[in-house]
């Protein structure tokens, strides 16, 4: 009689090795998606942050010498930068004749949405 050695075959090791790997494979690529959110999640919240601020700047001043502004590339601290990855532009509406809406756009990579705040201002005129 043959006596049966203990240990795993070849093919049980094969198979035990592939799913480890599946296994290995999948968690590399969640950690990537993961990572990839949260970058795209910071740079979407810088960009909002930028556009309160310049929002508030303009708020600021005086709206019968608000115009329109090209797209400007800003960095994170809202600084006029050529290297920089955020582009900032403005809009300025006139809705009527004590009404206008002024809009910040800024535009970041990895987003074809841009963040836009809208703001409507009230001018009065006092005699």
């Amino acid at each position: 009689m043959k006596q049966k050695e203990a240990g795993f075959t070849i093919i049980e090791l094969a198979v035990a090795l592939t799913l480890l790997a599946v296994a290995v494979f999948a968690l590399a690529q969640l950690s990537l998606v993961s990572v990839n959110a949260q970058t795209r999640a910071s740079l979407r919240t810088t960009a909002a942050s930028l556009a309160k601020s310049y929002m508030e700047e303009i708020k600021t001043r005086d709206p019968s010498t608000l115009a329109d502004e090209s797209a400007l590339a800003i960095n994170e601290w809202g600084d006029s930068d050529s290297m920089a990855v955020f582009s900032r532009a403005l809009e300025i509406d006139s809705l009527a004749a004590n009404l206008t809406r002024v809009k910040v756009v800024i535009k970041y990579p990895q987003s074809e949405v841009p963040v836009v705040m809208e703001n409507i201002i009230y001018t009065t005129t006092f005699n």
